[in-house]
């Protein structure tokens, strides 16, 4: 059976489901998961009995996230070998051959097959083309060079890359189907392109996710153009390709050979980290509230009389920063009260709630208590501030004003944002790379000067800023937006070598290589990928787009907490090779156990690129299994589990080499398997496994021998009995049904000869007819060439599967001369069969 090929970049897996009940009825996973995105098909081999009923089929597919496809719709048929032998290679017609696209270091290759010229019908195969460069006349050979994909389809379209752009290319398709059969290969004429210019993509990957955002990196042979992305959904799978047009107008893409680049973006489930709330300045009837949070939130603050019940509040800011003050007095809203105002009362003890709301949602809230002064106090508490003052009531409603704004120490990391403000206030900076800024940095401390420093910029980039100050009666001032460019790494050495002093010189390089780690690219890590997996070891395979040390964190996931700052106890690690191929071997790991997983990677210490946390299941501990109940037709295997599982039985006759299984669905630790209907003296291996609630094979640790029992005892034969009547228009034939039983199946035999026999003669009879090619429990043979009132001697006889023979017999009997039908004698053996039913 085969399918179309997955198209999302986040594949996972196939899974084939089957049954041989009906379309409606529960399915059972077939085999292991495919992991590989390119094997769209699945071979079910089917021996024995099976292969006489009909087959239900339906799969989904798995992303790397795990999410699960709707089912396919049911498909079905049944293995009677109908569908022949296919001994023809595909057909390829060379004027369906095609170039979809062609780029400056990649093309794609279309073409379809068919089960012949005539190209009615489609036929699945696998692809291969042949390519190379070319200039002058086309060569009359095919080249050597070839891309081939293992995928079954009728509709083929092959990606070549790593090309060279502005070049003459040739190339030739073959194609293999099922049954193995190749086509011919097409003519090295038949197909040829030329490559594009432009810049040459390489190394295209994403950074830097967020709920929001993401950072698109990849690189260019020569200067060109680039742009991110920003205002993303959270928790949203994006695809993307990328695109650069150099200085001359050339412009080229690399959309993944069309299956495009995709990333998720973050599900932010972490609420923001309230810290710092303070209230630095209280009057008789107001106050100020601030705190500070980990990540950009809104602003809000509920308060009342009584301690957990806050009737009273400011509306939220929806605005969001990691700096916040909220004012409390008669020129705020009560959020609760149309009309009344937050005016409080002089010397009343307060309880407030702050809280700050992520742009995921997540939401967090502190709490603290207050105590309004005495008429005319005013209480500051503040850094560098004096003890508290008197002042009158007049109410302040005049933002701070902002001057004399500069940006100095423009590193390439960094830079210096520094204002006056005509009132003492804290301050604040948004700056991004563009007018919506996402960055904030500030400074609480209270003062007219003031100076914040950016940290952890992009080198050789612009930035636009925007000053705010908030003065005590929480009146917010801000600024035009300026921007400024960071300079390039190159600039600063310059500078740092017209030191003369060494130990300055020293100081100038530490201070440029830390100002340098905050913005530095850890390397990318792709996603890790986990092969070889046993009861106590696994293999962690992944790769990095330069040269880096490989780093695999893991930790069983009873021990997983993935709040704390880093969840992982284990480590493996190679720091003696950078590479960007990594291979890192886990062992010591506990059997039929779930791990979380995570991989690393560092060219410089402190800059670490890391993956998703990840998981994979060790292999459960091999089981062992038991024959009991051996009979000459069956047997029993029992075996015990650590934990519920279901129950394989999957046993090969060993003499005829086919295998077939029995499963039972049932969840349960202590399993018993009875295997019925197998011929005696037969030679069976049998395997044991199970598959345990979350999906893993529990397996046996040996295959088990057993050899069913050697029948040597006959069957016993009784009820023997005969039945005659003459046959209508004849008075020379009379019709004899011979009939018997037996303990088991068995074939029928009856001999016959006319007359009583010489005493002691123990030869057989002359005569006989049998049924050999059935085996019965009930057995009847009819006798046409008896004689009417005449004496004969009948002997029956039944031979089982093994060959073992019962016999009973010889009888005499005399062959009846009244009228009588076979169709009478039918019936009264029926009535005689069924007389119980008189009685119902």
């Amino acid at each position: 059976m085969s399918w179309g090929v997955a198209t999302s970049s986040g594949f996972s897996s196939y899974k084939v489901y089957s049954n041989i009940v009906g379309a409606g009825a529960s399915y059972s996973l077939l085999g292991a998961p495919i992991a590989d995105v390119n094997q769209n098909y699945y071979t079910d081999t089917i021996t024995g009995s099976a292969t006489s009923s009909t087959h239900f089929y339906k799969m989904v597919t798995v992303s790397a996230n795990g999410d699960i496809s709707e089912f396919t719709p049911v498909k079905s048929d049944v293995p009677d070998g109908s569908g022949s032998t296919d001994t023809t290679p595909p057909y390829i017609p060379v004027a369906g051959i095609a170039t979809a696209s062609v780029g400056n270091t990649s093309a794609n290759i279309t073409f379809s097959t068919y089960t012949d010229i005539s190209i009615v019908a489609g036929e699945l195969a696998t692809s291969t083309v042949k390519y190379g460069t070319y200039s002058g006349s086309v060569p009359g050979t095919c080249p050597s060079a070839f891309v081939s994909t293992n995928t079954y389809t009728v509709n083929h379209s092959v990606y070549l890359t790593g090309l060279t752009p502005n070049s003459n290319y040739y190339f030739c398709v073959i194609a293999k189907d099922v049954a193995g059969n190749v086509s011919t290969q097409t003519t090295a004429t038949g197909g040829t392109f030329v490559t594009a210019g432009g810049p040459i993509i390489t190394g295209v990957t994403e950074r830097e996710i967020t709920d929001i955002s993401a950072t698109i990196f990849w690189n260019t042979n020569i200067s060109a153009d680039s742009n991110g992305l920003t205002g993303l959904s959270a928790g949203m799978t994006y695809y993307y390709k990328v695109s650069s047009t150099d200085t001359s107008a050339n412009a080229s893409s690399d959309d993944n050979s069309g299956q495009y680049y995709s990333f998720v973006t973050l599900k932010d489930t972490t609420p923001p980290v309230i810290t710092g709330t303070s209230t630095p300045v209280l009057a008789s009837n107001a106050a100020v509230i601030v705190w500070q949070t980990d990540e950009m939130a809104t602003t809000k603050v509920d308060y009342g009389t009584t301690n957990g019940a806050y009737s009273k509040g400011v509306a939220e800011d929806s605005s969001r920063s990691i700096y916040h003050v909220t004012t409390l007095s008669s020129s705020t809203n009560n959020a609760y009260a149309f009309g009344e105002m937050n005016a409080l009362t002089p010397e009343t003890a307060y309880y407030y709630r702050v809280t700050s709301k992520d742009a995921a949602g997540n939401t967090a809230t502190s709490e603290g208590t207050f105590t309004t002064p005495s008429i005319g106090n005013v209480t500051i508490v503040a850094v560098s501030m004096a003890a508290p003052t008197t002042a009158g009531d007049t109410k302040d409603t005049i933002p701070p004003s902002i001057s004399n704004g500069k940006i100095t120490d423009i590193t390439p990391f960094g830079a210096t944002v520094s204002f006056d403000t005509s009132e003492d206030a804290v301050s604040f900076v948004d700056y991004g790379k563009n007018a919506v800024y996402g960055d904030s940095a500030g400074d609480k401390t209270w003062g007219t000067a003031h100076a914040v420093k950016l940290h952890g910029l992009v080198l050789g980039t612009e930035y636009h800023v925007k000053v705010s100050a908030v003065d005590k009666a929480g009146n917010t001032g801000t600024s035009a937006d300026q921007t400024f460019k960071t300079t390039f790494l190159s600039e600063n050495l310059k500078d740092i070598a017209k030191v003369e002093n060494i130990e300055q010189f020293q100081k100038e390089i530490e201070n440029t290589i830390e100002s340098i780690l905050p913005s530095l690219v850890p390397p990318f890590v792709s996603k890790p990928q986990v092969t070889d997996v046993t009861e106590d070891g696994a293999t962690v395979t992944f790769k990095t787009n330069i040269k880096a040390f490989p780093v695999v964190v893991f930790v069983d996931s009873a021990l997983y907490s993935a709040t704390n700052e880093d969840p992982y106890l284990n480590e493996v690690s190679d720091t003696e090779n950078k590479a960007t191929d990594h291979t890192l071997k886990i062992s010591g790991l506990k059997p039929n156990t779930k791990y979380h997983y995570q991989a690393r990677a560092f060219s410089l210490p402190k800059v670490i690129g890391k993956s998703a946390d990840l998981t994979f299941i060790t292999k459960a501990a091999k089981i062992q299994g038991s024959i009991v109940e051996k009979k000459k037709d069956s047997f029993t295997v029992v075996w015990t589990t650590d934990e519920p599982t279901t129950s394989i039985v999957e046993y090969k006759n060993v003499r005829m080499g086919t295998t077939e299984r029995k499963v039972e669905d049932a969840m349960k630790t202590s399993h018993s398997m009875k295997i019925e209907n197998l011929p005696s003296g037969t030679v069976y291996d049998v395997d044991i496994s199970g598959q345990t609630e979350n999906g893993n094979m529990v397996e046996s640790g040996a295959t088990l021998s057993v050899t069913t029992s050697t029948d040597t005892t006959p069957p016993i034969i009784s009820g023997f009995k005969v039945d005659n009547a003459l046959v209508p228009g004849r008075t020379d034939r009379i019709q004899t049904i011979v009939s018997w039983t037996t303990d088991e199946p068995s074939n029928s035999t009856v001999y016959y000869e006319e007359g009583t026999g010489a005493a002691g003669n123990t030869a057989e009879l002359g005569n006989k007819d049998e049924i050999l090619d059935s085996y019965v429990m009930n057995h009847s043979v009819i006798l046409l060439n008896l004689k009417p009132g005449t004496i004969y001697r009948l002997k029956v006889t039944s031979a089982d599967d093994s060959g073992n023979l019962g016999s009973f017999g010889p009888r005499t009997v005399i062959t009846p001369q009244q009228t009588a039908s076979i169709t009478d004698v039918i019936f009264k053996n029926f009535e005689d069969s069924f007389k119980f039913l008189r009685k119902i």
